[in-house]
């Protein structure tokens, strides 16, 4: 009977493992025609935390009509930003290990030390986010920026 619960048991949570989707998926623009939709609002700082294909969900970067050209500058900063997010993200991981030795050893002025070091590095990943925004917004055209800035005020509005 314990055989069969564990089995019964595991089915069940294999079966919800299998059956959850992630909440996002991280894409890249890729060309006028074809580009991966699954992530468009953060490409542009926007989120839809409301998972509905809203103004800014549906088509932010079909409202933009960007060009092939801010496309291809799009892909690059973004895949620049990446690499060093990634190296940041490295770098807090090798952080959270040596706090974890740290508070272990009872060394509490190391580990003190280490997690501002954390949060340093997590501010620069903020900072870089922000930057990358800003960098992508001034790709853009005027009229695209008037455009963008009035898809965030409605989504803000929702």
């Amino acid at each position: 009977m314990k055989r069969f619960s564990l089995i019964l048991i595991g089915l069940a949570l294999g079966t919800l493992l299998l059956a959850q989707q992630p909440h996002h998926q991280k894409g890249m623009l890729m060309n006028k025609s074809g580009y991966n939709n699954s992530n468009r609002c953060n490409e542009m700082g926007f989120r839809n935390y409301r998972g509905k294909d809203d103004m800014c969900g549906m088509r932010m970067i079909d409202q933009l009509d960007l060009t092939d050209a801010q496309i291809d500058k799009i892909n690059d900063l973004r895949k620049e930003h990446q690499t060093k997010i990634v190296e940041l993200k490295a770098d807090v991981s090798k952080l959270q290990i040596d706090l974890k030795e740290a508070n272990r050893n009872t060394d509490f002025k190391k580990a003190k030390s280490i997690n501002d070091k954390i949060y340093k590095k997590k501010g620069e990943i903020a900072k870089k986010r922000i930057e990358l925004n800003e960098k992508i917004f001034n790709q853009l055209t005027e009229g695209q920026q008037e455009r963008i800035t009035t898809l965030k005020k409605y989504n803000r509005a929702k």
